[in-house]
C-alpha cells in the first residue's frame, strides 16, 4: 500500500521523487561544469551568478546593473531579466559556498523542486497517488526539462519555471476545492469574509507561486498564464466552481503580479532607453524571427533514445522537440482521459493549444498577436506541453480507467513503475554532456571579460539585447581590456590635459582622482 494511504507511504513517494530527480541530476555533478556551447552558452551561468553576488555583498537589492560586464563598462541585465534562480544561487555563494557547486545545487533543487510540485497538484487533481507519482516522473524526465539544463544551459530561469507551473495550477486546485468548502458550510457569509479568509490560506499561496513564476522567468509566465485562466474558466463553465471562485481566483492571481511588480513595473517603464535586440524587428529571414522555428513533422523525433545533438548536419532533427517514447505515452493517455470526467476538459484542451502553438497552425497568431513575437521561439511552448503531457500520461494509471489492471496490484504497480523506468530510460541512456573543466578560483572578472571578447557576447545575451539606446554601434571591446594599465581618456578643459586615477571601483559607484597638468 505504497501510494494509497497517508503518513508514511505517503513520505515514500516523495522520497522516491527526490530520487528521481537526484538521478535527473547526477550528470551535473563532476569537475568544472555542463559545458553547452554548442546549443547554448552554460559559462553565462558563471557570469550572472557572479555579478549579482557582487551586488548583493555591496547591498544592492533588487540588482539591477551589471557592473563588470559589457567588456567593464557596465549594463542593465537584471533590470530587465528575471532572475529569481540567480537569488537562490548567490545566497549559498554568501554563505561560503563556491560558485561552481552553488549553480549544481540550485539546478538539483530545481529537478528536485518540478517532481513534488507535479506531484501535488495531481494528486489534488486526481486523488490518486500512483497516477501523481507517474506524472511527477514523466514531468521530470521530458525532454525539453533536460534540455534546458544540458543543451542549452543558460536558461536556468527557463528551466525552474517547470516548478512553478504545476505549483500555480496546485494553488489553484486547493483554492477552489477550499472556496467551495467554505461555500457549503454557509450562504450567509459575506463575499468579502470569503476573498479574507482565502487570501489568508490558499489564495496566499496562489499569489506566491505566481509571482515567483514572474520573477523567475517573464517569458513563461507570459505563455503560461492564458493556460492558468482556462483552467478557472473551464471549471466555471463546467460549474464544478462558482462566481465567486472565479473572481477570487482572479484576484489571487492579480495580487501575485503584484507581488513581483518591483521586477516588472521598472523593466516595462523603462525599455525605451534599452535596444531590444533580436526579438524585435527582425527579418522572417533571421535567425531569431519566430518563423524560423515552427515543428511540424519534426516535433517528435522518431527514435527510441532522445538525441541531444545540435549538430548541424542532422538536417530536420532538433533537441527542441518531443520525445517517441513521452509522445507514445501521451497518445495512450488521451485514450485514457477521455474516460475520466471531472477535469479532462482542461487536460485536452491544455495539451492541445500547446501543441498547436508550436507548430505553424499558429503562424496567423504569432503574426498578429501584441507581444508574441517577443517569445522568439515556438518551442519554447514545449515547457508548457511537457506539463500536460506528463499529466495526460499519468492517467494511463488513474484507477479509473485501470480496473482490469487495478485487480491485481502487483500488476497495476509493475506497470506504473515499467512506464516511469522506460520514460527515464529513453531520455538518460543518450545523455552525454561535455564539460568544461573549470574551477571555480578561476571565476574572476578579467576571465570573464575575456570571454564576452572571444565569444562577441555581450553582458551573456547573444547579440546585444537590453545595452543602452546610445550604444550604437555596439560595442567589441573596451580599452579595460586591450591595455588594463592605461590611464582612461577624459575630454580637456580649454586645453588642460586631465589625468585621472581609478580608486574604488564597486557595483553602484566608482571614485576617481582627476587632476591637469
Amino acid at each position: 500500500m505504497m501510494f494509497d494511504r497517508a503518513g508514511g507511504p505517503r513520505f515514500l513517494a516523495g522520497a522516491s521523487l527526490v530520487l528521481v530527480a537526484l538521478v535527473a541530476a547526477l550528470p551535473l555533478w563532476g569537475p568544472g561544469m555542463v559545458n553547452t556551447r554548442g546549443g547554448g552558452d552554460s559559462p553565462f551561468l558563471l557570469q550572472r551568478t557572479h555579478q549579482l553576488v557582487e551586488n548583493l555583498r555591496a547591498g544592492v537589492f533588487p540588482v539591477r546593473w551589471m557592473p563588470d560586464a559589457a567588456y567593464g563598462l557596465g549594463y542593465p541585465f537584471f533590470n530587465y531579466y528575471a532572475a529569481l534562480p540567480y537569488y537562490l544561487a548567490g545566497l549559498f555563494v554568501l554563505v561560503g559556498v563556491d560558485i561552481l557547486t552553488a549553480i549544481k545545487a540550485v539546478q538539483t533543487l530545481g529537478f528536485v523542486a518540478a517532481a513534488l510540485a507535479m506531484y501535488g497538484w495531481m494528486q489534488s487533481l486526481t486523488g490518486n497517488r500512483w497516477a501523481a507519482w507517474l506524472a511527477a516522473v514523466a514531468y521530470t524526465f521530458a525532454p525539453f526539462h533536460l534540455v534546458n539544463v544540458y543543451v542549452r544551459g543558460d536558461s536556468l530561469s527557463e528551466f525552474w519555471a517547470f516548478a512553478w507551473y504545476p505549483l500555480v495550477l496546485w494553488g489553484l486546485e486547493r483554492g477552489s476545492e477550499e472556496a467551495n468548502q467554505r461555500s457549503g458550510e454557509t450562504r450567509v457569509r459575506s463575499a468579502s469574509l470569503q476573498v479574507c479568509r482565502f487570501a489568508g490560506g490558499q489564495g496566499a499561496v496562489l499569489a506566491l507561486a505566481y509571482g515567483g513564476l514572474v520573477l523567475t522567468h517573464n517569458i513563461s509566465a507570459f505563455i503560461f498564464t492564458p493556460f492558468a485562466l482556462l483552467y478557472l474558466w473551464v471549471r466555471w463553465l463546467r460549474r464544478d466552481i462558482g462566481h465567486r471562485t472565479l473572481v477570487i481566483g482572479h484576484l489571487a492571481l492579480g495580487f501575485g503580479l503584484c507581488l513581483a511588480a518591483w521586477f516588472w513595473l521598472p523593466a516595462l517603464a523603462e525599455l525605451g532607453y534599452v535596444q531590444l535586440g533580436p526579438s524585435v524587428g527582425i527579418s522572417p529571414e533571421d535567425y531569431f524571427h519566430y518563423s524560423q522555428h515552427f515543428r511540424a513533422l519534426n516535433l517528435v523525433q522518431w527514435t527510441l533514445l532522445f538525441d541531444y545533438s545540435v549538430a548541424p548536419h542532422l538536417a530536420g532533427r532538433s533537441p527542441f522537440a518531443m520525445g517517441l517514447a513521452q509522445a507514445v505515452f501521451a497518445v495512450l493517455g488521451i485514450w485514457a482521459t477521455t474516460r475520466v470526467r471531472p477535469y479532462r476538459w482542461f487536460l485536452l484542451l491544455g495539451l492541445l493549444i500547446s501543441t498547436v502553438m508550436i507548430t505553424p497552425l499558429s503562424r496567423p497568431l504569432w503574426d498578429h498577436l501584441p507581444f508574441l513575437s517577443v517569445v522568439q521561439f515556438p518551442w519554447r511552448f514545449l515547457s508548457v506541453q511537457a506539463l500536460f503531457t506528463a499529466a495526460v500520461t499519468a492517467q494511463v494509471a488513474n484507477r479509473r480507467v485501470s480496473e482490469s489492471v487495478k485487480r491485481s496490484v502487483i500488476g497495476y504497480r509493475l506497470l506504473v513503475i515499467l512506464i516511469a523506468v522506460l520514460l527515464g530510460a529513453s531520455t538518460l541512456l543518450s545523455l552525454h554532456p561535455e564539460r568544461l573543466y573549470i574551477g571555480a578560483d578561476e571565476v574572476t572578472v578579467e576571465r570573464l571579460q575575456l570571454y564576452e571578447l572571444f565569444t562577441g557576447n555581450i553582458g551573456t545575451t547573444i547579440r546585444y539585447e537590453w545595452l543602452p539606446n546610445t550604444v550604437n554601434p555596439r560595442l567589441f571591446t573596451s580599452d579595460l581590456l586591450i591595455e588594463p594599465a592605461a590611464p582612461p581618456r577624459a575630454i580637456p578643459l580649454e586645453n588642460t590635459a586631465l589625468n585621472a586615477t581609478l580608486l574604488e571601483r564597486r557595483p553602484t559607484r566608482q571614485t576617481w582622482h582627476v587632476w591637469g597638468e
